[in-house]
């Protein structure tokens, strides 16, 4: 009998979302488009790739996914009618607090992990051992019910902080670069073609 597979757990979940690549790309072109952090430069290399990721399948399934709940739970309700489908923003939207949120639910040493996938090998932080099984969640549910932070759990805050702020840096870099990459790509297949052509011609 073969196995059932197991649902993940919210750890696995949360990972998953964070390792997700096109989801990476999607917040990361928006986050490289800041004039003021990445320049122009960034900017500009950001915006096909941004293009290219909202027009992918996956971003297509995430939205006739949620066209299609809503339009059941309206005429489970006796909603007469359609709802708007999601718009880009949206997408790009709900994807950057899913990060956003899933950051926040796993321990330090499992963001680091994460982290330390995304920015490469130059990445060179390590959680001491003894913050690695904070995380931000139980922090800001001291910090909400007015409880001073300890010593080290004030540590493991500004260390997640440290680590948020690295992960969204990274996927900013990661996208520019592809970016770039798929700027020259075309410049490059633009004059293969164009010599390509006049070589048939001389024939």
């Amino acid at each position: 009998m073969a196995k059932k597979n197991k649902a993940p757990t919210p750890v696995e979940q949360a990972v998953g979302i964070l390792k997700d690549e096109t989801y990476q790309t999607m917040v990361g072109s928006n986050l490289g488009q800041d004039v003021a952090l990445y320049g122009t430069l960034g900017r500009d290399a950001v915006r096909q790739g941004y293009r290219e990721v909202m027009n992918s399948d996956e971003v297509r399934e995430i939205k006739d996914n949620d066209y299609q709940e809503r339009l059941a739970r309206g005429e489970r309700n006796g909603i007469v009618g359609e709802p708007t489908p999601l718009t880009n923003y949206d997408v790009a939207s709900n994807i950057a607090e899913m990060q956003a949120q899933s950051r926040r639910t796993i321990n330090l040493g499992k963001l680091e992990e994460v982290v330390r996938g995304v920015a490469g090998d130059g990445f060179g932080f390590k959680v001491p051992a003894e913050l690695r099984s904070f995380s931000f969640t139980q922090l800001a549910e001291k910090i909400a019910g007015k409880k001073n932070l300890t010593k080290k759990e004030q540590e493991a805050f500004e260390t997640f902080q440290l680590l948020e702020q690295e992960y969204n840096n990274s996927i900013a870099y990661n996208a520019i670069q592809t970016g770039r990459s798929t700027q020259l790509k075309a410049v490059g297949d633009e004059l293969a073609e164009k010599y390509g052509r006049k070589k048939a011609s001389k024939k």
